[in-house]
């Protein structure tokens, strides 16, 4: 479990940085889509351990709104800017790299 918590504070680490920056000009950037970064507490499941990692921004939901898209009323465009799953696939192996030293170091395995 130690080695979940670890590895998704490191993900939710990288993804505040990247939404300090805003999803374009970061002229609009608030606290809201930064603080509401949050991870769960570790389960276990048939198939293993898991640990979900997200925003509680919920109302209104702009982060998801720019993840999937929007047509803005400001731009006349359809804006869409993805940072959560490129973030997590750019990173998966620090991610395992941090998950594999937390469980090495709490009982010596792997």
């Amino acid at each position: 479990m130690a080695g979940l918590i670890a590895a998704a504070e490191s993900a939710v680490t990288d993804q505040k940085e990247l939404l300090e920056r805003g999803y374009t000009s970061g002229a609009f950037v608030t606290g809201n889509n930064v603080n509401a970064v949050a991870r769960g507490e570790p389960v276990v499941t048939p198939h293993g351990g898991s640990i979900a990692y997200g925003s509680r921004q919920t109302d209104p939901p702009y982060p998801m709104y720019w993840e999937l898209g929007f047509m803005s009323a400001f731009t006349g465009k359809h804006e869409r800017v993805e940072t959560w799953v490129p973030n997590m696939i750019q990173n998966r192996d620090k991610y395992a790299g941090i998950f594999a030293a937390e469980v090495r170091a709490v009982d010596g395995t792997l």
